[in-house]
């Protein structure tokens, strides 16, 4: 369902997600056994001057699910690149309570409204993808062992991405922050191969920073100094974000039509 009144992106305000998806599997008798909730925006209703150990919104989010259902909470973020923020400009800890029970109310309109499956099918399917290194900052953090080392091959980056289809949902793993644009195109893709309930799972397979639509990546003049170009300066590059929803697109397919309770995995070039 849509939640819009809690989001903004504050690099390109006109392309906006604010679809909160959720899954919900119970026991027979009706208890809860856990609840996933995706939402596609940071959880920073706290800002850089903050100097408690938080997990900001989300935590409220959780905390309030487990209270109100029980079973275990698990949050996730949607393609919050481009910078998908929380509305607000309160920086406070309860305004991040505020925020995280809102969203958990929202959670439970979605349920109230939502079908349910006995015996839903699952499929999975998994490609490793390699993205062009084209950020210096990155090289030098490896360099300098800022960076937990990563596989490199031929001078890019290896990582993987996944799909995985359970009866009408099926979520895209992400290896980073997808910006909207990029989101809403794969969303759109799940939905042409029938599922009901797409669902773009972000920071999952991997952390590579954003990843951009390359008609909207400028490399910056100076990766010190950004200024509008900030996502990009956090960024393998411009191939980057089509090079994983082409993979992720590829995936779609097999696993819309495997066989119940099936999984696969594949190597992308």
């Amino acid at each position: 369902m849509s939640v819009p009144e809690l989001v903004r992106n504050l690099r390109d305000p006109g392309i906006i997600d604010d679809e909160l998806s959720v899954l919900r599997a119970v026991r027979p008798d009706g208890s809860v056994i856990a609840t996933f909730c995706v939402y596609p925006c940071h959880p920073e209703v706290l800002d850089k001057d903050n100097t408690a150990v938080t997990a900001d919104y989300a935590g409220h989010l959780c905390r309030d699910l487990e209270a109100n259902a029980g079973g275990v909470a698990v949050f996730a973020v949607g393609a919050l690149g481009g910078m998908m923020s929380p509305n607000t400009e309160v920086t406070t800890h309860a305004e991040a309570a505020r925020f995280g029970s809102e969203l958990a109310a929202a959670v439970g309109t979605a349920l109230a409204g939502a079908a349910s499956h006995a015996d839903p099918a699952v499929a999975f399917a998994r490609a490793e993808v390699l993205l062009a290194l084209e950020n210096p900052l990155y090289s030098l953090g490896m360099e300098m062992g800022l960076l937990p080392p990563v596989e490199l091959r031929d001078g890019s980056v290896v990582t993987e991405v996944s799909v995985a289809r359970i009866g009408p949902a099926m979520l895209a793993s992400v290896p980073g922050e997808l910006l909207p644009k990029l989101g809403l195109h794969l969303k759109s893709a799940m939905r042409a191969a029938g599922a009901t309930l797409p669902i773009v799972v972000g920071l999952a397979d991997d952390e590579l920073g954003y990843l951009l639509p390359a008609e909207d990546f400028t490399f910056p003049e100076d990766y010190l100094n950004p200024g509008s170009q900030y996502e990009e300066s956090f960024s393998v590059g411009p191939t980057g974000g089509p090079r994983v929803v082409e993979a992720l697109e590829a995936l779609i397919p097999a696993v819309a039509t495997s066989s119940p309770n099936g999984s696969g995995s594949s190597a992308a070039p």
